[in-house]
């Protein structure tokens, strides 16, 4: 599968092989993954306040609508770990396979390069 990550007018394409998981970089263009700038983004990583999934999404819910409204977000529970990601003023273009924070895609180019742990200052 070949992905494309943009951001802005940036671009550089991977052809993926989930089976043997590698990569390598490619000259043709496939899906496109939209980097959302970390401007625009909001980000929190913590412990779950709630174990519950479906009770934790309503609580996020109600605290994003309280500072962010009108803010697209997603959430992850991993690792005993919950990312929460909001972002608002970024409106997705009509071929977005998905899209990307750019603080994660920093941390994803980090480990890429061996870095297992770091800090990302933006």
């Amino acid at each position: 599968m070949i992905l494309t990550g943009v951001d802005g007018e940036k671009r550089v394409s991977v052809n993926v092989s989930l089976i043997k998981k590698k990569w390598e970089l490619s000259q043709k263009q496939g899906k496109k993954i939209y980097v959302i700038p970390s401007d625009l983004s909001y980000i929190k990583v913590s412990p779950p306040p709630i174990e519950d999934v479906r009770d934790l999404r309503k609580a996020l819910e109600i605290e994003i609508e309280e500072k962010f409204p009108e803010a697209r977000w997603d959430f992850r529970v991993e690792n005993g770990l919950m990312c929460l990601c909001a972002f608002k003023d970024f409106e997705p273009p009509q071929d977005a396979y998905a899209l990307d924070p750019e603080v994660f895609v920093l941390a994803r180019a980090g480990r890429a390069n061996g870095f297992e742990e770091g800090l990302i200052l933006d």
